[in-house]
């Protein structure tokens, strides 16, 4: 009988093992070298972009979305734009598979223009990670100026002025609230409700309009920044300055005129107005006719020399001011009935 050996398989058994396991620990050092298994992971960047009435870089309830703004997402030290996103009619901005990294958000500056302006990007710069994406809030919101700036810039401009308020505004015609700013003060109508006090360091939104060659800011939305530390100071002026405004330069500003004589009264609709000098020329007064009243004064007589204050508004259409009284107070040195 011949004797046939059998296949000698054990070896190639134990070899195939230590073969796979050589190739797999080669593979993985070339993967650490940057050759085989590259997986690049990406995240998710989204977020919202409003309209920041308040200028406070947070959103609040009635602050509107902001649709069509493009976002540049730029990553953090570098001038590449990796992406690009555009915020729909409810504001959202999404933009996906970034690279992970660290990126600043960037509204685009043809949107803004001169009239708009970043007042917060939250986060920033905004990391993407793995997991979750990253929220941003965007807030835009209109240029704040100075008054002197506004007083010589053009009519329909939405923005903001800073400045003292003068005084609350339920004290003049028209919700007015007039605004000091240096030497220089403006008048803001139609102002939503605001509970300010003269002296208060405030912030007004509103539209430029002209009349009669003054701007004025239309349909104020207004914000106390500061509360008043003291009350505003008037200027000191004569009559006859104060009844041109000192030509134009005190327009809408607080004033004082001392040791004025009542030379006529007369009422009108509820309104007392009374021509005064201090022996410069003649000025109007016009105030509410309950002013006298809360002072306890019964009638106004001419010849009657008194003290007062108030903001200088322009009398209808014509060249000359007139000198309104912010509250009963303003009447000052007046002797009281008994």
């Amino acid at each position: 009988m011949r004797y046939f050996p059998t296949p000698r398989f054990v070896p190639v058994l134990v070899l195939v093992p230590v073969l796979l396991v050589l190739a797999a620990l080669t593979a993985c050092s070339e993967a650490g070298e940057g050759h085989l298994f590259e997986v690049e992971s990406t995240g998710v960047v989204s977020g919202d972009a409003f309209l920041d009435l308040g200028r406070t870089g947070t959103r609040a309830p009635g602050d509107p979305s902001l649709a069509g703004l493009q976002l540049a997402l730029v990553m953090f030290g570098s001038r590449d734009t990796v992406t690009l996103a555009l915020s729909d009619t409810a504001g959202f901005f999404g933009a996906q598979d970034l690279p992970l990294g660290s990126y600043q958000v960037v509204p685009d500056p043809g949107f803004l223009g001169d009239s708009l302006e970043v007042t917060r990007i939250s986060p920033s710069p905004a990391e993407v990670r793995r997991g979750p994406g990253t929220e941003v809030s965007v807030g835009i919101s209109f240029p704040v100026r100075e008054v002197e700036e506004i007083l010589e810039g053009p009519s329909g401009v939405r923005l903001y002025a800073r400045g003292i308020a003068l005084n609350s505004r339920e004290s003049l015609p028209g919700s007015a609230v007039h605004i000091r700013s240096g030497d220089r003060a403006l008048r803001a109508v139609d102002m939503a409700p605001l509970e300010i006090q003269p002296g208060d360091s405030i912030l007004i939104l509103g539209r430029t309009r002209r009349v009669a060659g003054r701007v004025i800011l239309e349909e104020g939305l207004g914000r106390r920044l500061r509360q008043a530390v003291a009350a505003p100071t008037p200027w000191e002026v004569t009559t006859l300055e104060a009844a041109s405004a000192s030509e134009g330069t005190l327009a809408a500003d607080f004033v004082m005129v001392n040791g004025v004589e009542i030379l006529d009264v007369r009422t009108s609709f509820g309104e007392t107005v009374v021509t005064v000098s201090d022996g410069s020329g003649p000025l109007v007064l016009r105030f509410p006719t309950g002013y006298l009243a809360q002072i306890r004064v019964e009638a106004l007589e001419p010849g009657t020399v008194f003290d007062v204050q108030g903001i200088l508004l322009r009398a209808g259409a014509g060249a000359s001011w007139e000198l309104r009284p912010r509250v009963p107070t303003d009447l000052m040195g007046l002797e009281p009935a008994p």
